[in-house]
Parts: C-alpha cells; sequence; structure tokens
C-alpha cells in the first residue's frame, strides 16, 4: 500500500511540472548572466495559445514578407512576459549565494517594469518578498545542479526549489498577475542576459517553414 501511494505522488508530481500539451521550448546556456554566475542552464516552455499569438504575429504582413526571426522583438517580448500556460526550469553549473541570485534577479524585474513588462506596484510587491520567500536557501546558498521549476497556469505561479540530491527545499505557490509577470518579464527584459537567445530562438521554433 505504502509503495502503491508512493508511485501515485510520483505521478502526481511528474504530471504537475509536465510542460503544456504542444509547448514550444526554448533553450539557454549562459556563461556570463544577469545573476552573475559562471553557468546557468535555462529552459522555458510556453504554452500553445502563446505559440499561437507567436504565429499570428509572424503572419503579419509585414512580418510575412520579412524572415521569421525578424518578428518584432518588443511584440515577442509582451507574449511571453504575458504567458498564462509556461513552465520554466533554471538549472545551476556553478555556486552562488543568495544575495548574489536575488541582486540578479531584482536587477532584472527593474528591466521589466522599465519596459512596461511588470507594473512598479508588482515589482515592488515581489521584489520586497523574495528575500523572505527565499530565506530557505540563506544558510547554503545555491550549488551546482540545484534547480529552480515554475509552472505558471493562468495567475498562479507555483516555485519549487530543488537541491542537486532531489531534497526540496521550497514548494510555494502565489496567485497575482505580479508573480508571473515578474518571473517571465524578468527572463526577456532588455539587456537582460537571456533576452536576446529568448527572442531569437522563439519566432525560429513557431514560425519558421
Amino acid at each position: 500500500m505504502i509503495r502503491f501511494l508512493m508511485q501515485t505522488l510520483l505521478i502526481a508530481t511528474a504530471t504537475a511540472w509536465a510542460p503544456p500539451p504542444d509547448a514550444v521550448r526554448l533553450e539557454v546556456l549562459l556563461e556570463k548572466t544577469i545573476f552573475q554566475v559562471d553557468v546557468i542552464a535555462l529552459d522555458l516552455w510556453l504554452g500553445p495559445t502563446s505559440v499561437a499569438q507567436v504565429r499570428r504575429l509572424c503572419a503579419t504582413p509585414e512580418e510575412a514578407a520579412a524572415d521569421a526571426g525578424r518578428a518584432s522583438r518588443d511584440s515577442l517580448a509582451a507574449i511571453i512576459a504575458s504567458s498564462r500556460d509556461a513552465r520554466v526550469r533554471v538549472v545551476f553549473q556553478r555556486d552562488v549565494s543568495l544575495d548574489r541570485f536575488l541582486d540578479g534577479v531584482i536587477t532584472d524585474m527593474r528591466r521589466a517594469q522599465g519596459a512596461g513588462l511588470l507594473g512598479a506596484e508588482g515589482f515592488q510587491h515581489v521584489a520586497s518578498g523574495l528575500p523572505v520567500w527565499l530565506a530557505p536557501l540563506r544558510a547554503e546558498g545555491l550549488h551546482e545542479g540545484d534547480r529552480f521549476l515554475y509552472r505558471i497556469a493562468g495567475d498562479t505561479l507555483r516555485t519549487r526549489v530543488e537541491r542537486a540530491g532531489g531534497a526540496v527545499v521550497i514548494d510555494q505557490t502565489d496567485v497575482g498577475v505580479e508573480h508571473r509577470r515578474a518571473l517571465l518579464g524578468s527572463l526577456v527584459a532588455p539587456g537582460g542576459g537571456f533576452t536576446d537567445q529568448l527572442l531569437d530562438q522563439l519566432p525560429r521554433r513557431v514560425c519558421a517553414p
């Protein structure tokens, strides 16, 4: 019975973090990032609604006449930042302190606010909350192989932080548009470490023949 319950729990957990059906996956590996970590691996999955928006963007007359990879970067960033069905995985390849990680996250959130991808009140709420929400990581910091998993469904953001060995340190659910916009907007804010690669990949993955 215990074994059955454990298997059921594992299946339910895997399903909760599975990418959306028909999702498009974007992958970025950085050696110099906004988080001041030597290497970070990022995976972003966008659900079918966002994918359809990108296809419509590519199909507009001005975009159809151009290469698929030249779709408006501002419009692509807005589609990602407003996604209501997405998954994000961040895997650390080097050790970093929590303070350095937070400095990088808040810097990109500020960039997102400046670009209109995140409201001022949303920025203040998330920026002030992050040190509290991530406090369980302060003593040990972040290490090679540690990972952040994010699941966005509507205006609900679930955050799960796992150590390299599989131990779950944080499993938190937040409701409110500001949470998903803070996460996704920071990934595509002008000047951010992930922005160029994500915005270059997206139209190629969705619109290229």
